[in-house]
């Protein structure tokens, strides 16, 4: 059973309840959750019911609300595929596994960093997507569903489901003949249907006679594209390094580097109101809008994960820039009314926010430039297909049983079996074999390869996630999202850096205010500044050069590119664990009898038999193999070019290539 609880306010309530509940006769498991104020009990009904069950909760002091039961319990799992924008180290990754982990139903959690993605397994009736989303949301992240579908539900054989986005609400009923189902999400429709009586270009074409603004496209693919690329978070970190650029640079130009100029001099101590000078405020003019909008983004997440009792680098860096500007300002203040001179941190805020920015943007330029590997893998699939009945449709339009033409140089759309003609197919995407292979009728092909020469007709059999590229693009993303023994170790110092930084700051703040107090300030140190913002500035810098990026970048980062480029050579690396093994190899065998090259052909030797006219055979030799696209021809060519022979003045009439054959 399911029940909600209201009235819990820490992790003592949850233990109580679930320590009262275990005592009762009958019950065989008892989880409650904090966040979602609900818990899931599973017990035997011929000891227990359910009124003793809630009575028990009752007594306690605790509001409960039964929501759902079921018997003889069976898991209804769901996986669910979300993007998660925002999260900036390995700190921001354990808030959030530690954070959803908290959420009844949740079986299997996955989530990297690099790829901005995470993997959810969970039980539907236990919990839902919104709560998995809001939970996410709150804590400062921008959450989208990519994917959303049942693990363990039977599915019709005879029913494919595609979806449709409309840029509008689209309330009029879908009365197709083939169509068994639609579910409605406001703008997101997920069309059942039955491709022996209806295509799905045909419910496109339905939908462009209405006359609606609609998306077909693969929205998971085009959303993980954008994601690799890092554009947005390129485009908005450029965007803020330059604001913050705007102010930073005149501060430094004003306030350090031209300080001693005379001009500059005379207009940063003119005094204002009582020992407050012009250059600090002109210092804190610059620095407010820095601080407040450049530095937006890192108080909304710090306060966001602070609410949920994480701490992550932008935690580091909102306190570091905060105290130093609020010290700033209430020295400020005090200068007004008093005779005190102003002793201000500015430079401290606004170079910290700033140079943060410039990083933040060059971070996303380089996990742009290091997935490009696996964006290759995921735009090999070709944009259109040409059907056996002249027709050129787009390839996601495609479904089992289509003929589909392929042509010379073009790449195949889909899986499938060669039902007409002869080609020769550049397989080394899939198989690691340099040497294409020919295809003739009842040979299989695979999508994302291409057609060297020669035309044929296949026969789609697979589509979508079942195609041979689309396991390969699955098995990288799984492999990029795993973790290596020594990430996990990484990501475990990271979670405890950031608070024990933060004490560290505080403890070295509180160790210099005391020290100085008694002992006075040395005079190395001596700059005209109180015990206490001397002290402060020693405890704020700790906090600032302290980053745990670094720690939890390094590894997925290293992951990201050995799996991409790996896969880019048709190595498919199975998870990080096998690749950090991968450096202890001493011994590497290969199950490739008289295969394993390097891809390239050479021509080691040529004998010639006896003929009338040796120069004329290898002229004749060089320009017929220099019509072919076979890689053996470009071999022959390459090594003719370079021999040392009288080379006769020929030309080529007549040429045809049969693939298979020869020339």
């Amino acid at each position: 059973m399911l029940v909600g609880v209201k009235g819990m306010s820490c992790v003592s309530c949850v233990n109580g309840i679930e320590r009262t509940l275990k005592d009762l006769n009958g019950i065989v498991s008892a989880q409650v959750s904090l966040l979602s104020e609900s818990a899931q009990i599973t017990f035997d009904i011929e000891k227990c019911n359910t009124k003793d069950i809630m009575n028990a909760i009752d007594d306690m002091g605790y509001e409960v609300s039964l929501i759902d039961t079921r018997i003889n319990f069976q898991e209804d799992l769901n996986k669910i595929t979300l993007c998660i924008k925002g999260m900036t180290c390995a700190s921001c990754v354990s808030s959030i596994e530690k954070n959803i982990s908290k959420l009844i139903g949740i079986k299997e959690l996955d989530i990297s960093l690099m790829t901005e993605s995470a993997n959810i397994l969970y039980d539907s009736f236990l919990v839902n997507e919104k709560t998995i989303v809001d939970s996410i949301d709150s804590m400062g992240y921008d959450v989208s569903i990519l994917e959303n579908k049942k693990i363990n539900k039977v599915e019709n054989n005879f029913t494919r489901k595609r979806e449709i986005t409309f840029s509008d609400i689209y309330d009029k009923p879908l009365s197709l003949k083939g169509v068994v189902s639609v579910v409605e999400n406001e703008n997101l429709w997920e069309i059942g249907y039955d491709p022996n009586l209806i295509k799905f270009r045909e419910i496109v074409e339905y939908f462009d006679k209405e006359g609606v603004d609609f998306d077909y496209s693969d929205l998971r693919s085009k959303q993980k594209l954008k994601s690799l690329s890092r554009e947005e978070d390129v485009k908005y970190w450029k965007w803020m390094t330059l604001f913050c650029l705007t102010f930073s640079l005149p501060y430094f130009l004003f306030s350090m580097i031209f300080m001693n100029v005379d001009f500059v001099m005379n207009i940063r101590n003119t005094i204002v109101v009582g020992q407050l000078d012009l250059g600090n405020l002109i210092d804190l003019l610059l620095c407010i809008p820095v601080q407040f909008y450049g530095g937006f983004s890192f108080y909304k997440k710090a306060i966001s994960s602070a609410k949920h009792g994480q701490l992550t680098m932008d935690s580091l860096v909102s306190i570091g820039s905060f105290v130093a500007f609020a010290y700033s300002i209430y020295s400020i203040i005090l200068s007004m009314f008093s005779t005190i001179y102003p002793v201000t941190f500015f430079d401290t805020s606004i170079s910290l926010i700033t140079f943060i920015s410039l990083g933040r943007y060059l971070e996303n330029v380089a996990k742009g430039k290091t997935s490009t590997a696996l964006s290759k893998l995921m735009n090999l699939k070709p944009q259109t297909a040409k059907l056996y009945n002249g027709m050129i449709i787009d390839s996601e339009l495609l479904e089992i049983n289509d003929k589909v033409f392929v042509f010379p140089g073009e790449k195949i759309a889909a899986d499938g079996i060669v039902v007409e003609g002869t080609g020769v197919v550049d397989e080394s995407m899939i198989t690691g074999e340099s040497m294409p292979s020919v295809k003739t009728s009842g040979m299989e092909v695979i999508g994302g390869t291409i057609n060297s020469s020669g035309n044929f007709v296949f026969q789609v059999t697979k589509l979508g996630d079942e195609t041979t590229l689309s396991k390969i693009i699955n098995a990288v993303e799984g492999a990029q999202r795993s973790k290596a023994s020594i990430q996990q170790l990484a990501d475990r110092l990271t979670f405890y850096f950031v608070p024990f930084i933060i004490l560290l700051g505080f403890l070295t703040f509180l160790f210099w205010l005391t020290f100085l107090s008694i002992v006075g300030i040395p005079h190395i140190l001596q700059s005209g500044e109180s015990v206490f913002s001397l002290s402060l500035r020693f405890g704020i810098s700790v906090i600032v050069i302290a980053c745990p990026c670094a720690l939890g970048l390094a590894t997925p980062t290293a992951l990201l590119v050995g799996t991409g480029v790996g896969a880019q050579h048709g190595i498919l690396i199975k998870d990080g664990s096998s690749l950090e093994k991968a450096s202890q190899l001493s011994t590497l065998l290969l199950d490739k009898t008289n295969t394993l090259t390097i891809g390239t052909m050479k021509v080691e030797n040529i004998s010639i038999f006896d003929v009338h006219d040796q120069d004329l055979l290898l002229e004749a030799l060089l320009l017929a193999e220099t019509r072919s696209e076979h890689p053996l021809a470009k071999s022959i060519v390459e090594y003719l070019n370079n021999l040392n022979f009288n080379k006769i003045d020929l030309h080529v009439s007549q040429f045809e290539s049969y693939p298979g054959f020869g020339i």
